[in-house]
């Protein structure tokens, strides 16, 4: 009888020591895929950050085009009215000229008649 413990003692103790082996184990893994969670929070976070600073720098370029564009249809509006108000004035010297070429035609005609 006493053998027979003995060796059922044994055999208890050596599953026990196999069952705080694997516990050991999965203790390990479970720390190195906590870790691995860790490092893959970080790494999202990081990216995160890096998305939202671009988008950042997206909404500046953005604003700067628009503002570049406001002001680029202010300048074309500008030039417009410049152009407008330069063609009314060519338009007056223009009537002007004709007008000088009608005296000069009827001095040259009265002339001629003299």
């Amino acid at each position: 009888g006493q053998a027979r413990a003995d060796h059922r003692f044994k055999k208890i103790r050596s599953e026990l020591g196999a069952a705080r082996l694997e516990s050991e184990a999965l203790a390990a893994a479970a720390d190195a895929t906590s870790s691995e969670a860790v490092s893959e929070a970080s790494r999202a976070e990081k990216i995160d950050s890096a998305e939202s600073a671009a988008a950042q720098k997206l909404g500046v370029y953005k604003e700067q085009v628009d503002a570049q564009t406001i002001e680029l249809h202010s300048l074309h509006d500008k030039l417009e009215m410049a152009e407008s108000a330069t063609a009314e004035k060519l338009g007056g010297y223009k009537e002007k000229v004709d007008a000088q070429n009608i005296e000069l035609r009827s001095l040259h005609d009265q002339l001629e008649m003299a």
